[in-house]
């Protein structure tokens, strides 16, 4: 960042400034921290996230807040915005920047030794080149009000003219209009009417058709954060008519899909993240899909727990136990008068229970 920036008071009835305060007054009142940004040459790194921690590192606005700006400056022909080799830099008229920064020094300048790149089609590159330009910067620069260019003619003019700071090649009149000079005044008032500027993409794009192509897409997606991000990934990718119309189909998918409707569609990705990870190619499964699986689910899991397991029979039931004599009520004396038939031991085991029996009866007769 420059150590000094000279700014003037016409900074405050600037044209360019004031209707860009109409819109955005924040913008306009923060153009003259961007002034102490660019360099020598008029230029300066044009990145959110760089600027912001350069020249606003202590004011309340985001990267995106400041990405806005940036492109209002340009909007508004304040300032040019441009990339080269994918970053984004800023710069301003040479011509305006050195009428106000008159302590740079001419011999610096003359290497041309700038870090940030030269802009190849900026404006005012075009106008320089053209000669209706240069002739109304000449007359621009005589101060001269309401004044007609006539060509030279070889018959005397029968009117007294007045030459007013006229240009080489040129003449300045202030003689009456007559029928003669019609045609000439037409020409001249033509020549100063400011030609409207070629209505081409805005920057980053490169052709009017992918700026479009990208505002209907931005249109229809959902999450709209960080748009100068999602525009130079749109850049990168240059979709053509057929990948456009995979990128809307696979956007609609995503609209419908699970992952991005629920909490309030807190998930859904910023669009240049979107973009960049060709999320138009990811598998997307909507809440119709969902809910069919979980019917399914629900459908096997009751098979596997009813359908294949056999309930497991108690082998204490129905058992009951009468007066100790250890039969069990419902089964039939067996030959041994254990009460319910031999059991899965032998039967010599059960002879010896009943035997056993017998003795504790005697012993119990005997007392």
């Amino acid at each position: 960042m420059a150590r000094k920036r000279f700014v003037t008071s016409e900074i405050s009835t600037d044209r360019k400034i004031a209707k860009l305060a109409e819109k955005n007054p924040v913008a306009a009142a923060l153009w003259p921290w961007f002034i102490t940004a660019l360099d020598d040459w008029g230029r300066m790194n044009a990145d959110p996230v760089e600027v912001k921690l350069t020249i606003f590192p202590a004011f309340p606005y985001t990267s995106d807040d400041i990405e806005t700006f940036i492109k209002l400056y340009h909007e508004f022909g304040i300032a040019y915005h441009y990339e080269v080799d994918g970053k984004p830099y800023l710069a301003v008229n040479p011509d305006t920047w050195l009428k106000y920064q008159t302590y740079i020094r001419k011999d610096k300048l003359e290497k041309q030794n700038s870090k940030i790149p030269e802009p190849k089609d900026a404006p005012w590159l075009a106008r320089d080149n053209t000669a209706d330009d240069l002739a109304t910067k000449n007359v621009a620069k005589q101060q001269s009000a309401t004044i007609n260019v006539l060509s030279p003619s070889p018959s005397p003019s029968p009117y007294k003219d007045i030459y007013i700071c006229a240009p080489d090649g040129a003449q300045v009149s202030t003689a009456a209009r007559t029928d003669a000079s019609v045609e000439a005044e037409e020409v001249t008032a033509a020549s100063e009417e400011q030609k409207p500027e070629k209505s081409g993409p805005r920057s980053p794009f490169k052709s009017k058709r992918q700026e479009q192509l990208f505002d209907e897409f931005w249109e229809r997606y959902p999450k709209k954060r960080s748009k100068g991000r999602a525009e130079r990934a749109w850049v990168k990718i240059k979709p053509d008519e057929q990948l456009f119309k995979a990128i809307l189909d696979g956007l609609e998918r995503a609209k419908t899909s699970v992952e991005w409707l629920k909490d309030d569609e807190q998930y859904i990705p910023y669009p240049s993240t979107w973009l960049n990870s060709k999320g138009w190619e990811d598998e997307y499964k909507t809440t119709a899909e969902v809910n069919n699986d979980a019917k399914h689910q629900r459908y096997t899991s009751g098979l596997s727990a009813f359908g294949n397991t056999k309930p497991q029979s108690n082998r204490f039931a129905g058992l009951a136990r009468d007066g100790g004599t250890g039969r069990i009520a419902g089964g039939q004396d067996g030959p041994l008068g254990g009460g319910n038939g031999p059991s899965a031991r032998d039967t010599g085991e059960g002879a010896s229970s009943n035997k056993n029996h017998n003795i504790a009866q005697g012993m119990s007769m005997a007392r």
